[in-house]
């Protein structure tokens, strides 16, 4: 049975494949797709850090600070904290994936 793939490392892989590296092997995909899933996750963090007032700030440090934070707690903290979250995420997604196509052409 194959591994699932979750959400964003798949985005990573759709940002790679539309940088033109849609034949990468199994080795380059373990190698490159968790480096660049830590630059998107960096991303969105620079990214709603201005988006959050100030008391979901101080609650963003706390998360970061935690080490056993799960995806689902970070998903729906951001969820109710961030304005429009499926919209700004959207434009941050592609703003990412441009600036990988960017750097990668």
């Amino acid at each position: 049975m194959e591994p699932q793939i979750d959400f964003f490392d798949q985005f990573v892989l759709d940002a790679l494949a539309a940088a033109g590296l849609k034949n990468l092997t199994d080795e380059q995909k373990r190698s490159f797709v968790p480096q660049i899933r830590e630059q998107l996750e960096q991303y969105i963090g620079h990214r709603v850090l201005p988006l959050l007032d100030e008391k979901n700030q101080e609650m963003f440090v706390s998360l970061l600070q935690k080490e056993d934070t799960t995806k689902e707690e970070w998903f729906n903290f951001l969820k109710v904290s961030i304005p429009h979250f499926e919209n700004n995420m959207v434009g941050i997604l592609a703003d990412f994936s441009k600036e990988v196509k960017q750097i990668l052409q």
